[in-house]
Order: C-alpha cells, then sequence, then structure tokens
C-alpha cells in the first residue's frame, strides 16, 4: 500500500528515519516499518502515525453542526492533549520487558488546514496474529504468552490502566522470546474508565460489561487476554464458532450474541484439561468468578509450566542430587553409630548381597540394635554409592582434594563420614533455573538431613569389665 503523501512529507522523520512500509492498523491509525542506514549498518524501528482528524468528512460533518473553524481546533485539541497523555503513560511504562518499548513522540500541527499528526516511534516486533497464521501453538506456547500479558497487566494495574483492547494484533513477539503488549491507543486511567464507559475496543474479546457499556475493573483486560487464550487452543476460533468449516456472518453474530448473554462456554477443542480451566476462569461470565488479578492468573499458568515439563533436565537433575544427598547422609549416621573407626580386615571371597550394604565394625563396638537406631540400608550397590560420592564432587558440592569418603575395594568396605560436609551442601543455594525445586527443599530439610537421632545422643558404648583383683589365700 503505497504511503500517504501527507506523511511521506515529512521525512526524513527526526532528521534519520525513512518509511518502508505499512506493516498494520490499529484502533486510532496506521503502523509503518521505519529504517535507517548508518555505515554498513542498517537500523529498524515501528511508527505509530495518528491522523486528526481521519478525513476531510469529519470536519465537514462537524461544519454542518454551525461550528466555527476555531471551535472546530479546540474540539480537535482535546483529542490532542488526551493523546499527549497516553505518550506520557507509554513512556512511563516503558523498560518492562513484557510492554512494547516506546522510544519518541512528535505532534505535528498542521498549517494549511485544522488538523494534527501525532508520529510515536516503538521497537519493531512481530504481532501475534502473523505468528498464529505461522505455526500451531502448544499448550506450553498459549501458557507462556498467557504468563508473560499478565506480567504486563499486572504493571498496568498498578498505574490503574485498563487496556480494554487485549487482541493477538496487540500482542508482540521480540526476537528474543518475550511477549509484550502494545497499542495503549484506547487505554484510559481507571478513574476515566469508571466514570465515562465507552465501547473503545473490539467486541470480538470484550468481556460483556465491556460491550453493553457498563461500569468495570481491571478483570475486563483478564477476560479478553483469556478469550485471546481460548482462541489459540480451539483452532483459532473465538467461543461458539464451529472448528472445522468457514463461519458465516451470521455465525458469528450468533457467536457473539451467546457470550455476550452469559451462555457457559465449552472447552477449547485443543486445550489440555488443566489450562482449560485455566482460561475458562479467566472468562468467566461474572466478575466475581475471574482471577482477581493478573498475578493470579499469572501464578496458575506458571505451575501449569512446571507440571507439565516433568522431564525437564534440571528438575531431574535436582531430584538426582537429592536422592544422592540422602542416601550419603544415611551412611553418615550409619557411621556415627559406630564406636570406633572401622579397621581394615582381610580380603573377602565374596560381596555383602547388592542390595544392602554395611559397614561390618569389630564386634565390641556395636551399639545394640533397638527400636531407636535400625540398621541403615540401601538399595544402591557399593558402586552406585561411589559414583553418586563422585557425581557430587564432578558437580562441586563435596571437595575432591579431601573427600569425605573412603573406600577399600580389598575388603569392600565403605565407610562414609559426612559430618563436615553436610552443612556445606545444604546450605549451597543450589542456583539452577530460577532457585531450588519444593520437593528438594522438604528433603534436605528433612529430620534425616539435619539431626542426629536421638539415639546417637544417649546411646553409652559397651566396654569391657576391669576384672576385680583377688587376694591370694
Amino acid at each position: 500500500m503505497p504511503i500517504p503523501e501527507r506523511l511521506s512529507r515529512l521525512e526524513p522523520l527526526w532528521g534519520v528515519w525513512r518509511i518502508k512500509g505499512e506493516i498494520g492498523r490499529g484502533s486510532f491509525g496506521r503502523v509503518y516499518e521505519l529504517y535507517r542506514e548508518e555505515f554498513a549498518d542498517r537500523y529498524v524501528s515501528a511508527l505509530k502515525w495518528i491522523a486528526l482528524p481521519k478525513d476531510k468528512d469529519e470536519i465537514d460533518e462537524l461544519r454542518s453542526e454551525r461550528m466555527s473553524d476555531g471551535e472546530i481546533r479546540s474540539y480537535y485539541g482535546g483529542f490532542i492533549k488526551s493523546l499527549n497523555s497516553e505518550i506520557r503513560l507509554m513512556s512511563e511504562l516503558g523498560g518492562n520487558s513484557h510492554i512494547v518499548n516506546y522510544l519518541d513522540h512528535l505532534i505535528i500541527e498542521r498549517k494549511d488546514e485544522i488538523g494534527w499528526d501525532i508520529l510515536i516511534r516503538m521497537e519493531l516486533l512481530k504481532p501475534l496474529d502473523k505468528l498464529m497464521s505461522e505455526k500451531t501453538l502448544s499448550n506450553n506456547d498459549v501458557a507462556v504468552i498467557g504468563a508473560h500479558i499478565c506480567q504486563a497487566l499486572d504493571v498496568c494495574g498498578r498505574h490503574g490502566i485498563i487496556h480494554r483492547d487485549i487482541k493477538p494484533a496487540n500482542i508482540f513477539i521480540s526476537p528474543d522470546g518475550n511477549y509484550k503488549l502494545g497499542d495503549f491507543g484506547v487505554a484510559r486511567t481507571m478513574e476515566k474508565t469508571l466514570n465515562n464507559m465507552s465501547r473503545k475496543g473490539t467486541p470480538l474479546y470484550m468481556a460483556p460489561e465491556v460491550y453493553r457499556c457498563e461500569p468495570t475493573d481491571l478483570t475486563a483486560d483478564i477476560y479478553s487476554l483469556g478469550l485471546v487464550l481460548y482462541q489459540l487452543l480451539n483452532g483459532n476460533r473465538v467461543p461458539f464458532l464451529p472448528i472445522d468449516t468457514a463461519p458465516s456472518y451470521e455465525q458469528r453474530e450468533a457467536a457473539l450474541e451467546r457470550r455476550i448473554k452469559g451462555d457457559p462456554l465449552p472447552p477449547p477443542v485443543h486445550a489440555d484439561k488443566n489450562i482449560s480451566r485455566i482460561i475458562l476462569k479467566a472468562c468467566a461470565y461474572k466478575r466475581g468468578d475471574r482471577y482477581k488479578n493478573a498475578l493470579e492468573m499469572k501464578r496458575d499458568l506458571e505451575r501449569f509450566l512446571d507440571q507439565s515439563a516433568p522431564s525437564s533436565p534440571n528438575k531431574g537433575l535436582r531430584i538426582g542430587i537429592a536422592a544422592t544427598l540422602v542416601v550419603c547422609v544415611a551412611f553418615w549416621l550409619a557411621s556415627r553409630m559406630m564406636k570406633t573407626p572401622v579397621s581394615p580386615e582381610p580380603a573377602q571371597s565374596a560381596l555383602p548381597s547388592p542390595s544392602v550394604i554395611v559397614v561390618e565394625p569389630t564386634p565390641e563396638s556395636i551399639i545394640q540394635p533397638s527400636p531407636e537406631n535400625a540398621e541403615v540400608q540401601t538399595d544402591l550397590t557399593l558402586d552406585e554409592i561411589i559414583d553418586m560420592q563422585q557425581r557430587l564432587m564432578e558437580l562441586g558440592w563435596l571437595d575432591a582434594s579431601e573427600p569425605s569418603g573412603k573406600y577399600d575395594a580389598a575388603t569392600s568396605h565403605a565407610v562414609i563420614d559426612m559430618k563436615r560436609h553436610t552443612n556445606e551442601i545444604l546450605n549451597t543455594t543450589f542456583a539452577i533455573d530460577s532457585g531450588v525445586d519444593e520437593e528438594l527443599l522438604e528433603i534436605l530439610k528433612s529430620p534425616l538431613a539435619l539431626e542426629k537421632p536421638e539415639s546417637m545422643t544417649q546411646a553409652t558404648p559397651t566396654s569391657t569389665p576391669t576384672p576385680t583383683p583377688t587376694t591370694p589365700a
């Protein structure tokens, strides 16, 4: 599509930027790709152009109402002030990883006629509706999109903003995989929205109360986001539309009417039952049945992502480390139940049973068995225990230069003393991904890992009785 002459006359924008072509249209204007070249480098950006009025017909309509040119200019001046406030809002929200970054703007009043050109320069990103046409998104992909936009909505909520036009065309993906919320052209502060509700936005994704021009709150944006996620897992169709055939105009109107009047939404056809529950809660007809805020919905989406990836390599590593630590601490407890260190004995002809590893002390050093100090056993072989210990050394959680265990292959005895290293291991942050798995924390904080059995502190080792001297007759 050719660039409007009115816009091309303003090139080069900001003295350096030129227009490559139109890439989209928003609620108030059009979006273009900008570029500039410096030496061998080429830089790109996005331009949102808002023209007020949109065309001369608007001016003629106002003149038909017997408004003078001065009154018309004052009328549009109110729009300019409102848009300038929203531009300032965009600059305040800038820097958030899930909101499109504002870079610069110009407001230019025309000299030869009544009108203004508003130019807003932003980062150039791919809109979600184009991504939808290129690939099929999985349940996890959709959960990531939802979690990222929930983060953006949380920022909006802290500024008292209802976006009111959340749709695939206003959600963007950055080259590094972050999803971002953009186009605040119809956003207003909450105070203005509550006092003067208007039907701004796209009806296809509107909450029922917004469509009916009723007072609303931030849950309206949660509803719209839920409908976007619903569409992504429903064959790119909103609720009540046929999946396998192209919907007619009448079917689209009937689907919108059913949703607005509150018919229960069927689950998205390609959604896992857990993410389906999250989406349907976000799209609840009654505001009180929806998520109270965006962070609440974000937590459920992140929990879904955690539960849907049980075979994650990092999670498996954390669980493996936990199991290894428990085994090592168990052997430390076994060694502490002995009175004296174990001395090497002559080579045995056979190893103990591979399912049980027993440390064999001298007979007089054994603490007699009792319910409080049962024999420590494991289903792992001795070689597996040594291999686990070696892996801990390779990961840096055991000091390889001062090994905490001894292994005598000739006698098949193992004495693993974890006393000195246990606190170092348990106090390690385990900075894998964003932190420690909850189940790993539970294992590491268990009494077995942190405390000695009570019997160990109370048991008194047996001693050889001293012979009583006798007097010769």
